[in-house]
């Protein structure tokens, strides 16, 4: 390694393991985690991309699944790794029992990328020599992934819990707040739909009848309706469930649509009065208001 490379501080992890057991799954995980990330990096590339990536950004952090694909690949790896020291670089290893991995290719039916005619007769075959090969690895591993069992969403959840302690799924997920008229048609993204066309509508009292819910006014009116403060108090709780439920499984945006008749009043001001409710970290709640004019 260069010596502009000898004093880095950069946060490294390497992935590693068995082709087919959820490797790059585990990247794409990490990339969630503000990570630059690399997939099937030749390792004579990897000392160069660390020094570039360091040199831009001291703080950076930096997910690379390198190409260990000959002896000579495997020994220089390791070499990189010595360098690198324990204190900036990490190994995660994905495994999975060759019986699913076998499953895996044939339900993808994409072909084992080490599969090798005159060394594999099987599949089997290849994945018993990638295994060998990459055995050294897998010893002084951080962290070895079993994924025989795992799900994608599993997987990122594995994945998560080891690069920040004190994850919490709920923090990644994103909700958007829609509201909307159903005279104009329902949003076409939304996972939740929720009617509020019961609350009393201020359309019909004249001097807040041309304004819309983004006016303390007509916010004001609708908010006080005993109705209003029942439905919101109920909405989230029953929203409070729901968050965690659909970011455990792995769901990066969660869309809400808030429908009254025209989108104008009612729909814009409980839109408005959840998002200021809705408990998420780093203002990970966001409005938009389909029905009112740009």
């Amino acid at each position: 390694m260069s010596s502009s490379s000898s004093n880095l501080k950069t946060k490294t992890i390497f992935i590693c393991g068995i082709s087919g057991a959820g490797c790059t799954t585990a990247l794409n995980a990490l990339e969630d985690f503000n990570f630059f990330t690399v997939g099937k990096l030749p390792v004579g590339l990897i000392e160069d991309l660390i020094v570039t990536r360091q040199a831009k950004d001291p703080l950076t952090k930096i997910a690379i699944l390198p190409e260990i694909k000959s002896k000579e690949d495997l020994s220089e790896f390791l070499e990189i790794k010595r360098k690198l020291g324990k204190d900036h670089s990490e190994t995660i290893f994905i495994d999975a029992l060759d019986n699913t991995i076998v499953k895996r290719y044939s339900e993808t039916r994409r072909p084992h990328p080490d599969f090798a005619g005159p060394k594999d007769n099987t599949l089997i075959n290849a994945i018993k020599r990638e295994r060998k090969h990459l055995i050294q690895i897998k010893e002084i591993s951080s962290l070895i992934i079993d994924t025989t069992s795992l799900t994608v969403h599993d997987l990122k959840r594995e994945i998560s819990k080891y690069v920040e302690k004190h994850y919490l799924v709920e923090n990644k997920i994103r909700v958007n707040l829609v509201s909307f008229g159903f005279k104009n048609g329902l949003p076409l993204d939304c996972d939740l739909i929720v009617d509020v066309r019961f609350i009393p509508n201020p359309y019909f009292v004249p001097e807040l009848k041309e304004k819309t819910g983004l006016t303390p006014e007509v916010s004001k009116w609708i908010l006080a309706q005993e109705d209003t403060q029942k439905f919101i108090s109920l909405y989230l709780e029953l929203l409070k469930f729901l968050i965690p439920k659909y970011a455990y499984e792995g769901k990066a945006y969660l869309n809400i649509g808030v429908g009254c008749t025209g989108g104008k009043h009612r729909s814009v001001a409980i839109v408005e009065a959840l998002a200021g409710l809705i408990k998420l970290p780093n203002d990970k709640v966001t409005c938009y208001h389909k029905d009112l004019p740009a």
